[in-house]
């Protein structure tokens, strides 16, 4: 039903709203918040946040990095695809690099954006937590292990990420 009145919620979204540590503890008849206005998320460039609103509250504010050189465009992004210890296919020198290597720089979890003139973007964490709140990516939003996990968890496929320069 949600789906159609044009909200998305996930098993993911459900838990992170209500605290759910154990989803198997969860009882009959209890009473779950359920979202009703659409989750979506803005990357404040200038100031190093992520805000994820429902309707119009911040749900949720990150620190985070972003592109070297300016390099994160200002564009409306979808949520395509959540990834849990994604392989990176580096622009750099062209190989794949399986979860766990050491030049894997995605961490245990990617969020992938989709937007037809910007591929390859997204969320994920970072080995170096320093490159948080500075321009040092390769384009990709930079979040520290705690936050990205928590995102992946609660952000639902197809919701809107937008980036701006400010508010």
């Amino acid at each position: 039903r949600f789906r159609k009145e044009g909200v998305l919620v996930e098993e993911g979204t459900l838990q992170v709203l209500n605290r759910i540590r154990n989803p198997k503890a969860l009882q009959v008849g209890q009473q779950l918040k359920i979202p009703v206005d659409p989750i979506h998320t803005v990357v404040e460039k200038r100031s190093y946040l992520m805000a994820v609103y429902l309707g119009d509250v911040i749900l949720r504010l990150y620190w985070v990095g972003h592109g070297a050189g300016d390099n994160t465009p200002l564009v409306e992004f979808r949520i395509a695809d959540k990834l849990k210890e994604p392989q990176w296919y580096s622009p750099v020198d062209g190989n794949v690099y399986p979860y766990g290597h050491p030049k894997n720089i995605l961490g245990k979890y990617f969020v992938k954006f989709a937007h037809d003139a910007h591929p390859g973007f997204g969320a994920h964490g970072t080995p170096m937590p320093e490159t948080i709140g500075t321009m040092s990516s390769l384009g990709c939003i930079r979040m520290l292990d705690p936050d990205i996990e928590e995102f992946f968890t609660l952000i639902p496929r197809d919701s809107k990420v937008v980036v701006r320069a400010s508010t």
